[in-house]
């Protein structure tokens, strides 16, 4: 029956006709949620507004008389879209000069040269590194605690050392380096800047080489470690980054809070 009130201005791509707008429309509307249900159009349901105003809708209908499904997990074979960087920094990328970041490019046009070639130098030795049930006792979990402890640098034994494996750069925070009374022309300038995961920038004060003793008696490891020094409020004293923990000859394990580490003798030690 023809309704002498439709609207002439609007009209509607699924009836082909006047009266209504296309986004209107509660046929089309009950036609993609029958589809949905049925799995059809399911490559367009993260991206449709219908979509996420059915399942609402529908969960709203059954609420009275069907306990709601609770929601799934992220799929594990979504289509990879795209990569997401990590913020990186420090000596390790460019050094302190022009020509330490010249050096930087030379040694990485050499490990392209050999992944190229597929000719790899032999890894260093290092020793097995094992992690038991031992190492979990003193420990309540569930946890998620951060690897923190504290360590002998430049002879002074610093507390709240925290142990970042997501790091590139050693960090030492302004307070502990004044309190180490590190003499200014052991110093480094340096000229590039420090990016945080907020997207602040920092420019660090300078980059000082100090000596770092990690355990004790035959367990010892000797190494020098270089820190960019930054003048920021931090809750530790240090970070201690990728840098560190590779000269160490490193294994940290975050569920146990422990590290493993090559001695002076090459030897594994907690």
């Amino acid at each position: 029956m023809y309704n002498k009130y439709r609207d002439p201005k609007k009209y509607c791509d699924f009836h082909r006709d006047h009266g209504h707008l296309t986004e209107e429309c509660t046929h089309l509307k009950d036609n993609i949620e029958d589809l949905i249900r049925r799995g059809y159009l399911t490559q367009f349901k993260a991206k449709s507004s219908y979509s996420r105003t059915y399942e609402n809708r529908d969960n709203d209908n059954r609420s009275d008389n069907k306990k709601v499904e609770p929601k799934q997990s992220y799929p594990a074979d979504q289509k990879r879209m795209g990569d997401i960087l990590v913020i990186k920094g420090g000596p390790v990328y460019a050094g302190t000069t022009v020509s330490g970041a010249k050096a930087s490019v030379s040694e990485f046009k050499h490990q392209v040269n050999y992944h190229n070639s597929g000719r790899w130098p032999a890894p260093p030795k290092i020793p097995q590194c094992t992690f038991t049930e031992e190492d979990c006792k003193g420990i309540i979990y569930p946890h998620d605690d951060p690897m923190v402890l504290a360590l002998n640098v430049a002879n002074r034994k610093i507390h709240r050392i925290l142990i970042d494996g997501g790091s590139s750069a050693n960090i030492l925070f302004w307070p502990a380096f004044q309190e180490l009374q590190i003499d200014e022309k052991y110093v480094k300038p340096v000229n590039y800047p420090v990016i945080g995961f907020t997207g602040a920038t920092v420019i660090p004060e300078g980059i000082v080489s100090l000596p770092v003793q990690i355990g004790q008696g035959k367990d010892i490891k000797d190494i020098m470690v270089d820190f960019m020094i930054v003048k920021v409020p931090a809750a530790y004293n240090v970070i201690l980054g990728r840098p560190f923990i590779h000269d160490a000859g490193a294994v940290v394990s975050t569920y146990h809070i422990t590290m493993m580490y090559t001695t002076n003798d090459g030897r594994s030690a907690k």
